[in-house]
């Protein structure tokens, strides 16, 4: 049903691939996508762009050209991963969250170079996302899904208590500031930016509290601040621990490759055969 080439192509070309050809476009892929984002970072910088703008531009169009030929060929061969319904499977390819980055990026970096429109080429940065769906980060990204689905109750409980907290101490501040500082404090959305600056301890220093009601209560928001933007943090920790405990990392065998540990908490090697 489907042609030699489409197989050995998905082969070669399938995100989660094992074929040595495969691994090292990988790799090169994600320096591709490392170098092009410094080259859209120095595009910024006047000086450089003003020397080296043309071979940035051509290192760029030639990276978007790389891109995008390599998600129409793997379009093209997706539908031996499912001979059933080639139509689904394109569908379901180009539904994926990589795909649908790919097209982020060349669809208004397309538009930017064909209708001069130098800012589209910029959200080429968004391809340094590409990076957090590399199949080495599978791993990782499980967990990440793990602790996220555990933890997610307590999460958003932290982060609707910060908000509500943001809230109120805006609230205050507009009460007590108010008729001070107009400009600063005239409404509670104009007075969220400062609590959530202090909150977040940033500390910003263009609006600050000229009362002294006004400073007593800046400065016990900002206490409170420290101790309530520790509680994602604390939560995540915790999560990531309690799976490190579930699944720790099991050693291989230098010779071949193999976990030193079975499924069932025995030795799969002799460690007197190493």
């Amino acid at each position: 049903m489907f042609s030699r080439l489409q197989r050995r192509t998905w082969a070669v070309l399938a995100p989660e691939t094992d074929h040595p050809v495969g691994r090292v476009l990988n790799n090169g892929l994600q320096w591709l996508v490392i170098l092009n984002a410094i080259s859209a970072v120095m595009e910024t910088v006047d000086v450089v762009a003003i020397r080296y703008g043309s071979v940035l531009t051509l290192f760029a169009m030639i990276s978007i050209g790389v891109l995008a030929v390599m998600l129409v060929v793997r379009v093209w061969a997706i539908p031996v991963s499912e001979p059933t319904d080639p139509m689904h499977a394109r569908v379901a390819f180009l539904r994926r969250p990589s795909s649908v980055l790919d097209l982020l990026v060349i669809v208004p970096f397309a538009l930017g170079v064909f209708i001069s429109i130098p800012e589209f080429q910029t959200i080429r940065l968004l391809w340094v996302l590409h990076l957090l769906g590399f199949p080495g980060f599978e791993g990782s990204r499980q967990r990440f899904r793990t602790v996220y689905r555990r933890k997610r109750d307590d999460l958003a409980i932290a982060f609707t208590g910060t908000g509500a907290v943001a809230l109120f101490a805006a609230t205050l501040l507009y009460l007590v500031e108010r008729s001070a500082q107009p400009d600063s404090f005239g409404s509670i959305p104009a007075a969220l930016w400062w609590s959530i600056v202090t909150l977040t301890t940033v500390g910003y220093g263009d609006v600050v509290p000229m009362t002294p009601l006004g400073q007593v209560l800046g400065a016990l928001t900002t206490i409170v601040g420290i101790a309530i933007f520790a509680l994602p943090a604390s939560i995540l920790a915790s999560g990531f621990l309690i799976e490190a405990e579930r699944h720790p990392d099991v050693g291989e065998c230098p010779h071949c490759g193999h976990s030193l540990v079975g499924t069932d908490g025995g030795r799969d090697h002799d460690m007197d055969d190493l």
